[in-house]
């Protein structure tokens, strides 16, 4: 059998068939080539910015049909903008801390495929770097803890003071916080652990203006970056009963012009006591609940339980002292530009101030009176002219028999130094030296000083004065400014819309006008014709606007004056009734312990007007005139007081003046300014029985209840 050739045949019939073409040939597709991504790896931008990323997407053998950018790790907070396109729009958020996010870009190609690339993007936190340096010092506070609050936060940055107080703070804030009120806190250790300081500093935006190039800021250039115990007592009377927090550069430098500076001193020589001379005293100690002397000022109640307990100490006397001769509680480093005038702040808001003028050649006049001056070591040194002073004769035994001696006393000489400066506001500690001398050598020359703390604007701060229509303008005026009977030291102006006024106090008409932003006063009825008064506004502001007065004798400024005042369209009247009651009265001198008037007005019609003056070893001369009350057609309060004619002086039964055997005594009328938070702020006029009258600006403010004659009343002075 021959079986190979079949087997043959059929191979090649199979192989034949396997390999025939035909018509519609079958090939076989290449595989989709996925899509590329060309995409940086990182990128990193300041917060608050935009930017965008671009990313460069190919498909080899087709083309890119979508794109998909999204946030694949980090914040959700990035807003994309253009995630469809080949180029992504982020806006960064602000953040805290640098963070890293990371973005992620899908495309997908015309066949399906898609590829993925990511981008690693880091947001850099915007930051306002800040180096403060400075002394905790009240004597120096060795090795103090320092915080920083920003805002009332506690940055979480803290530091130490060296041996000798120095310290040293850097600070990175983030620049949302640019506007932020800064303040540090200094805390004693070991020995000085009672000790507690703290200082106001200002925003941050101010801090680093002051820094100038550097980001640098030390107490030479910025004195508040002393904590001492004067800014902590100004802290203290800051915010005790403030209810609103001091936030802004404005708003620090306002509340600073309130202050009564007397007591700024008195609380920081307190604080001195509680730290340097406590520790061998317990009478000194703090009292319970104060851990330390910021416990103690943060606390008002405290305050008036510590100066109450020290007040009357050979260490308290001692702390004022040395105050004044501390060379690290005034700034005697950084340089002192003598400005052209320092317009003094009356202390407590109510009397009246002086102007000091620096002349380029080293002469001055202040309250009218020619001065000499100098720099020295960071002091401004005043000398007054000897014929300032005032001389007089007396009477007094000599050699075992009477003479008439010549007596010469006054200021001999005042040395400023700064405890603070900005470009209109300088704090100043005034030593003023007073002496008393006889010229013929018959006693002893005396002299003595005296020592207070002293609110100062500088240079030419006036702002405009803008009048539209007819207001009434409530004026402090200087003592130069008499009428034939009485002394006139606050005017109530009726500023009318046709240039005409009235002196409504002083019986005066006149004109007014406003020239370059300043009132001006002319053609007084019963003053020279070439006599006239210019008020200019300073910046600062509260309840009562400050004023340069300034009286001018054919154009030349010959006597100048501050005081406060208002300019308002309102007619303020008292409400007779809701009046009855008792009312400190708080007027330019009487803040001082030693001098205290209040009233009291029955509902009857009744008042007693009571005076406390010439305090001597604990006991007080006190005076009561008894009147009547009541509320004029002007919305005025009136108060006349009786005296009884054979005694002299005001007795219950000459409460009427109008009695048998009676007659009229002091009248006092006061004449409603506007109501502030601490009472009435009015104008007070005093007529005398012997045809003398005088005015003041003053406030009548709410008191709980009599006190006795011989009680030192609490009073709260307007600020």
């Amino acid at each position: 059998m021959r079986y190979l050739p079949l087997i043959t045949m059929a191979g090649f019939t199979f192989l034949t068939a396997c390999g025939s073409s035909s018509d519609d040939p079958k090939t076989i597709e290449p595989a989709n080539k996925a899509p590329t991504i060309v995409l940086e790896n990182s990128i990193t931008a300041d917060e608050k910015s935009v930017i965008s990323i671009s990313a460069s997407a190919n498909d080899p053998d087709g083309t890119i049909a979508s794109y998909a950018w999204a946030i694949s790790s980090g914040q959700s907070n990035l807003i994309l903008d253009g995630v469809t396109t080949d180029t992504v729009t982020v806006t960064l958020p602000e953040v805290m801390e640098d963070t890293l996010h990371t973005l992620t870009l899908t495309v997908v190609d015309d066949d399906g495929d898609d590829k993925s690339a990511s981008i690693d993007l880091s947001i850099k936190q915007l930051t306002i770097p800040l180096t403060l340096t400075g002394t905790i010092t009240d004597s120096p506070i060795a090795n103090a803890n320092i915080q920083v609050q920003i805002n009332g936060m506690n940055e979480p940055i803290t530091a130490s003071a060296d041996a000798n107080g120095t310290y040293s703070i850097d600070l990175n804030i983030d620049d949302s916080l640019a506007d932020a009120f800064v303040t540090i806190q200094a805390n004693g250790t070991g020995e000085q652990s009672n000790a507690g300081l703290v200082s106001m500093l200002g925003t941050v935006n101010k801090l680093l203006d002051l820094t100038g190039d550097d980001s640098e800021l030390s107490a030479q250039e910025y004195f508040a970056l002393q904590v001492t115990n004067i800014t902590t007592a100004q802290y203290a009377l800051l915010t005790q009963g403030n209810s609103e927090n001091i936030t802004t550069d404005q708003q620090l430098i306002a509340e600073l012009v309130k202050l009564d500076y007397n007591q700024v001193l008195n609380l920081a020589a307190a604080i001195k006591v509680a730290i340097d001379k406590s520790a061998n005293d317990t009478s000194l100690a703090l009292p319970t609940g104060a851990a330390n002397t910021f416990d103690l000022v943060k606390d008002s109640t405290l305050t008036k339980t510590y100066l109450a307990q020290v007040e009357d100490s050979a260490a308290y006397t001692q702390a004022k002292q040395d105050i004044f001769s501390d060379p690290l509680l005034a700034d005697v480093t950084s340089t002192w530009n003598v400005p052209e005038a320092y317009y003094y702040v009356p202390e407590n808001g109510l009397a009246r101030n002086s102007v000091v003028y620096f002349n380029s050649d080293h002469t001055g006049q202040y309250a009218n009176a020619d001065f000499t001056w100098q720099q020295t070591e960071g002091e401004l040194v005043i000398t007054m002219d000897p014929s300032s002073l005032t001389s007089k004769y007396e009477t007094r035994t000599v050699n075992g028999q009477e003479a008439s001696v010549e007596k010469q006393y006054g200021t001999k000489s005042y040395v400023l130094k700064r405890l603070s400066s900005s470009a209109n506001l300088d704090t100043l500690l005034v030593t003023e030296t007073q002496v008393t001398l006889y010229p013929q050598g018959e006693f002893a020359d005396v002299e003595q000083h005296y020592q207070h703390v002293q609110l100062a604007f500088k240079g030419s701060p006036f702002i405009d004065i803008e009048i539209s229509t007819a207001v009434i303008a409530f004026m402090g005026l200087d003592s130069a400014v008499n009428d034939d009977n009485g002394l006139i030291i606050a005017e109530r102006y009726q500023l009318n819309t046709d240039g005409s006024a009235t002196g409504l106090l002083n019986d005066n008409t006149l004109n007014w006008k406003v020239t370059d932003g300043a009132l001006e006063l002319s053609n007084f009825s019963n003053e020279a014709s070439d006599f006239s008064v210019r008020y200019r506004k300073l910046p600062l502001s509260s309840t009562y606007d400050f004023f340069l007065f300034e009286e001018l004798k054919s154009g030349v400024v010959h006597n100048a004056s501050i005081s406060k005042g208002t300019i308002t369209q309102d007619n303020t009247q008292w409400q007779a009734d809701s009046l009855a009651g008792i009312y400190w009265m708080i007027n330019g001198t009487s803040t001082e312990p030693e001098f205290k008037i209040w009233a009291e007005l029955h509902a009857d019609g009744g008042a007693e007007y009571y005076t406390r003056d010439n305090k001597n070893g604990g006991e007080y001369f006190n005076t009561t005139n008894y009147g009547m009350w009541s509320v004029l057609a002007d919305g005025s309060l009136q108060i006349i007081t009786g005296k009884d004619d054979v005694a002299g002086t005001s007795t219950i039964a000459c409460r009427n003046y109008q009695n048998t055997g009676c007659s009229r005594y002091i009248t006092y009328t006061l004449i409603p300014v506007y109501q502030t938070d601490k009472g009435m702020a009015a104008i007070l006029r005093q007529d005398f029985d012997y045809d003398f009258f005088y005015t003041v600006f003053t406030v009548m403010t709410s008191a709980a209840e009599l006190l006795e004659p011989k009680t030192d009343p609490i009073i709260t002075p307007l600020v």
